[in-house]
């Protein structure tokens, strides 16, 4: 039995803490060891019987998935846990969800990740309710609806769901999902947050990378720059040329073949760089850009990225994963995804005809798109914003050599 949330699960191993139990399948309060726990776990399977069988199955995935216990096996995981779902326990259809939703251990289905996470948020599992409520928030496998991502977001915090708790305290910061702006609300619900341990919540007030001052609470550093928390200088100029890159593959694949920037088999010098005029405005506006940013320093080397097709495999390879959906439902600093970021920098989804997430997403989008149509001349005021006018005729005379003029 787990002392800490009471659960009866671990009783059936002879009553006792089993020896190998590394923390409680149930509250993941820390206990002591785990491999005798697997083996009454598969015992309890092979009854296929009895009130603790779908209980172990969920166990059994969660081991599989984590790689204690068991050999880490992301199929396997998914295996124990669609059983365990299938019975209908919540917890393995949550978990069900997010395997489908990051495409771990089987074919990534957005859809189908919804449909996992509506079932266990309708038998009152408050971590299904919030992943269903980022799912809405931003268009994942069913049609985006602030309102329905409010309502979840907001019935989970209630429940003491702490992400859900401090994701609502992010809405009430920035004035998102329908909330008016009320920092007073905010630092409420991060509160509420931190008392139960969440570590961004903490990192609100003490995190070097902070966003609320600690005694007013106003905005500081905006949370759309978190992507570069843990990245070198020459690593954030790579990941933001990558993401204009990547964002012109995701509309021409999944945009209804929109050919712009590096894919645009027709790109003239003159194309390409008010496509990235446009990226780059966009993304100091929206405050994607971190801190102490240097234009100048990233347009010097921008030109090696921005000329070059960059598909998904590619950001897989040099950075090691790339998932929109982990990206949308972690609120983690220093967690990182190429198409996240690029949501960020143009206001909504790459999924076309997605609309944008709120109208001044759009004004701002259509305001940029006028000021980089200006061009790269020295009455363009715009550019001051991005460096400057001296500096971008300098990254047009590097990429002249590749690109033809008209």
């Amino acid at each position: 039995m787990c002392l800490q949330c009471g659960q009866l699960w671990c009783a059936e191993c002879n009553g006792h803490t089993p020896e190998g139990l590394r923390e409680c399948p149930t509250c993941r309060a820390k206990v002591s060891q785990l491999a005798v726990s697997v083996k009454r776990a598969r015992k309890l399977v092979a009854r296929a019987v009895g009130r603790y069988t779908a209980r172990a199955e969920a166990f059994l995935g969660d081991c599989a998935l984590n790689g204690q216990g068991l050999r880490r096996d992301p199929v396997e995981a998914v295996r124990w846990h669609r059983r365990a779902a299938d019975r209908g326990l919540a917890a393995a259809q949550n978990a069900l969800g997010v395997a489908l939703g990051q495409g771990k251990g089987v074919p990534r289905d957005d859809a189908a990740a919804v449909a996992w996470f509506r079932r266990a948020a309708s038998q009152g599992h408050p971590e299904a309710e919030f992943n269903l409520a980022m799912c809405y928030a931003r268009g994942l496998g069913v049609a985006m609806s602030p309102t329905e991502a409010l309502a979840l977001t907001s019935h989970a915090a209630v429940r003491g769901h702490p992400d859900a708790q401090y994701t609502l305290g992010l809405w009430f910061e920035e004035g998102k999902e329908t909330l008016p702006c009320d920092q007073a609300a905010a630092r409420q619900w991060y509160q509420r947050a931190r008392t139960q341990g969440h570590k961004d919540a903490t990192v609100k007030t003490m995190h070097k990378h902070k966003v609320l001052d600690p005694k007013t609470f106003k905005p500081t550093t905006p949370m759309n720059s978190a992507w570069a928390d843990g990245l070198s200088t020459n690593e954030r100029y790579e990941w933001m040329g990558n993401c204009y890159a990547m964002r012109c593959d995701d509309d021409y694949v999944w945009g209804g073949g929109i050919l712009r920037g590096p894919n645009d088999p027709q790109r003239t010098l003159q194309s390409l760089t008010v496509d990235f005029l446009t990226f780059s405005l966009l993304a100091t506006r929206h405050g994607v850009t971190p801190e102490g940013w240097n234009w100048p320093a990233f347009l010097n080397v921008a030109p090696r990225f921005v000329r070059f097709v960059f598909t998904k495999s590619d950001a897989k390879e040099r950075w090691g994963s790339e998932n929109i959906f982990s990206g949308a439902l972690s609120t983690s600093p220093g967690s990182r995804s190429l198409r996240y970021t690029g949501t960020r920098v143009y206001g909504r989804c790459y999924q076309s005809p997605q609309p944008f997430n709120d109208a001044k997403s759009s004004q701002m989008f259509d305001q940029a798109t006028i000021d980089a149509g200006r061009g790269v001349c020295a009455d363009n005021a715009a550019l001051s914003e991005v460096g400057g006018a001296e500096q971008w005729i300098k990254f047009v005379e590097e990429l002249r050599p590749h690109l033809p003029s008209v």
